[in-house]
């Protein structure tokens, strides 16, 4: 296939009499006259007039001109349209989604090179792993976590993502008990961990997890305040209360720990 840059060339119009109206330097590409010039379809035509609509409209016809020209051969090293016989339907629609602004906005060389890119990432993908090993809420935690990548990237890096979280998933050991901890820590210990839960997968949330029971243990307990005045024990905890109400409990009774020592008790 040959594209030809003067398919979309014309002669700059003789400037006009001081009593001509003004008009546009170039209202549209003329007809083809060949049949290379022919090879370029009515859309391609189209999406290249849209992408230097901005030149015609505000820059002189020269620049028009040039992005024109550009675009042409940006058309013709591009190859044209790939093919997407072999994808999926809901793959197709993912690359076509992923592509769509540079189907607005770009010439059809930048269009097509953006679906030969979506194809490639597919291509090198594993493709969609199998995800029902993991339970109900992990398989949805797992979509959750690759949801952007589903509604805005191509179908290779949304089976990425899944493949990533299932990896995640996979060396977290899985969810750790903390029902031998009191209530309060339970509650600490989701809480810190509740942004992990509800915008990462559940290997990130379940490893956020064991990392607060870890701090917990390190943390020798909760201190004992009953031997302080109760302003002396309101003023530790008044001191501390931000990590008693964003961070575990390991974290907060370190926090009650170093307070103590700044008033002399251990």
């Amino acid at each position: 296939m040959i594209y030809r840059t003067s398919s979309l060339t014309n002669t700059a119009p003789a400037s006009p009499s001081p009593s001509a109206a003004p008009r546009a330097a170039i209202s549209s590409p003329p007809a083809p006259s060949s049949p290379e010039q022919a090879t370029v379809s009515g859309a391609e035509r189209a999406a290249i007039e849209r992408a230097c609509d901005s030149a015609r409209q505000y820059s002189g016809p020269s620049a028009y001109q040039a992005c024109l020209a550009r675009e042409m051969a940006s058309l013709k090293s591009s190859g044209g349209r790939p093919d997407m016989s072999r994808a999926t339907d809901s793959e197709r629609n993912s690359i076509e989604r992923a592509c769509d602004s540079a189907r607005q906005y770009s010439g059809p060389g930048a269009y097509y090179n953006c679906l030969k890119r979506e194809i490639s990432s597919l291509n090198a993908s594993r493709g969609r792993p199998d995800l029902s090993a993991a339970s109900q809420s992990e398989q949805a935690a797992i979509e959750r976590a690759c949801d952007s990548a589903r509604q805005y990237s191509g179908p290779g890096a949304y089976y990425n993502c899944l493949n990533r979280e299932l990896s995640s998933l996979s060396a977290s050991r899985g969810r750790p008990d903390i029902s031998r901890f009191t209530a309060f820590e339970q509650s600490a210990i989701e809480r810190a961990c509740d942004s992990a839960r509800q915008y990462s997968g559940p290997g990130a949330y379940y490893n956020c997890l064991n990392r607060e029971i870890s701090s917990l243990r390190s943390s020798g307990g909760a201190p004992d305040l009953s031997n302080l005045t109760s302003a002396a024990s309101a003023a530790v905890e008044r001191a501390c209360e931000s990590s008693r109400q964003y961070s575990g409990p390991g974290s907060y009774y370190s926090c009650l720990r170093r307070e103590l020592g700044k008033v002399g008790y251990r």
